[in-house]
């Protein structure tokens, strides 16, 4: 009426600014593009392969703090610990420990608002760019807009759902009080935690999506060579929300039980030039020294040796290279 608009555009102009509006289909992504985020590292908690007096030293002029005498964490098998703490309150900012059952300090900053996880975290990935293992990272996206808890909490148990993962939840979702969701088990290597941030803290965002992840041996080199913002998008959970929801989000390359991390690379390397190179290198002669001509033996070499294989398996019925016995059903070796 009073907009002089007709009840189609005041409907969509309103949609611009009430993300809730614009939901009025099953799959009808909402506008959210505009939302503003934050990203950062809630927590860390992570060994260094550095002298104790060097990693000490740097988080120090790096954090602004001082180190004074610690308290190791129970159950570590820590013998010491350098709390490091603001030199004008004495608030501790992080903790590190060392031990003679450990060759390498232990940075933890973890479950408390006083340490300054982001700052420790920064300060880790740029002065021991690989020379640090991560046990546990919280990587945070803080989502400011009032509605956001409500919006993104049904696209986590939708998806939640679908995959038969885990879901529990805290606070007073009667009321709508400090409420927490939570996907996957809690002792899981990969945790998702949505909750209100500001009811929780009294400041800050309005809601927080937190992913923690303990990475498996395997994985751990993958993932401390990645940045907060591809750790949180390279979770499938977290971008199929966000996606549906109509917030764009950056590619990430895929983070799975599958992902060969770069130190499966080093392992065949390793190999190679322990075992295959003086082999390599006479081949290599042979060809004149030319690279492409040594892949080129190589491939034909494999070739040849596939159709020997097909051969036998196809006379005997039987692969010598597996011992299966194909001697009931010798089509699947004739293409």
């Amino acid at each position: 009426g009073e907009s002089g608009l007709r009840p189609q555009a005041a409907l969509a102009a309103a949609a611009r600014t009430d993300p809730r509006l614009s939901n009025t289909g099953v799959n009808q992504p909402m506008n959210l593009a505009t939302m503003h985020r934050t990203i950062s590292c809630d927590a860390i908690s992570a060994t260094v392969d550095a002298p104790l007096e060097n990693l000490v030293h740097r988080l120090n002029a790096t954090l602004g703090t001082t180190a004074i005498p610690g308290r190791p964490l129970p159950g570590m098998a820590y013998e010491h610990a350098a709390q490091l703490v603001n030199p004008n309150t004495l608030e501790p900012r992080a903790l590190v420990m060392s031990g003679s059952h450990h060759a390498k300090p232990h940075v933890y900053a973890i479950g408390t608002e006083k340490y300054d996880s982001p700052a420790v975290f920064e300060a880790i990935r740029h002065h021991y760019t690989d020379r640090w293992t991560p046990a546990r990272l919280d990587l945070a996206l803080d989502l400011w807009h009032p509605e956001a808890f409500d919006l993104v909490v049904p696209q986590f148990i939708a998806y939640a759902t679908r995959r038969d993962i885990t879901l529990g939840h805290m606070g007073d979702w009667t009321r709508n009080k400090a409420r927490t969701l939570y996907v996957g088990a809690k002792a899981s290597r990969q945790l998702i935690r949505v909750y209100e941030y500001k009811q929780h803290h009294g400041h800050g965002a309005d809601c927080r999506i937190e992913l923690q992840l303990r990475p498996k041996s395997t994985l751990k080199a993958h993932v401390a060579s990645r940045t907060p913002a591809e750790l949180l998008y390279s979770c499938d959970a977290i971008n199929t929300a966000l996606s549906t929801l109509g917030l764009d989000i950056p590619e990430a390359q895929p983070m799975s039980p599958g992902t060969r991390p770069p130190a499966d690379l080093e392992r065949k390397l390793n190999w190679l030039a322990a075992q295959a190179l003086p082999s390599m290198l006479q081949v290599l002669a042979s060809v004149g020294g030319d690279p492409v001509g040594l892949l080129s033996a190589i491939m034909d070499r494999k070739a040849e040796l596939d159709r020997q294989r097909d051969m036998c398996r196809w006379s005997t019925g039987v692969d010598q290279s597996t011992g299966v016995d194909y001697s009931t059903g010798v089509d699947h070796c004739i293409k």
